[in-house]
């Protein structure tokens, strides 16, 4: 992101998700779920140390209603719109 932005080019991370599809052996556990809120914070920390990255939005907020199917987790909040540990390592970024 940094070499994008150090030639004034705007970054905009967009429609992001991170699904545990068990298709691709995934386990959902809670060493996923800490693998996804190290992935989910990576990015933002990553956005926010340059001046162009302009935008951070997920593909929606909760599992209920993804796209992927809620039995892939890919959101910061679960199916009960209770917050997963991504949205708590998205908040602790801001603070």
């Amino acid at each position: 992101m940094k070499r994008f932005s150090d030639i004034g080019i705007e970054i905009h991370i967009t429609e992001l998700d991170d699904a545990c599809e068990s298709g691709n052996g995934c386990k959902w556990d809670s060493d996923t779920e800490t693998k996804q809120a190290d992935m989910y914070q990576t990015l933002l920390k990553a956005c926010i140390a340059v001046p162009m990255c302009k935008s951070y939005e997920t593909w929606g907020y909760t599992d209920k209603y993804t796209w992927k199917g809620s039995n892939t987790y890919p959101l910061p909040f679960d199916n009960n719109f209770k917050p997963k540990t991504a949205a708590f390592y998205i908040e602790d970024t801001f603070l």
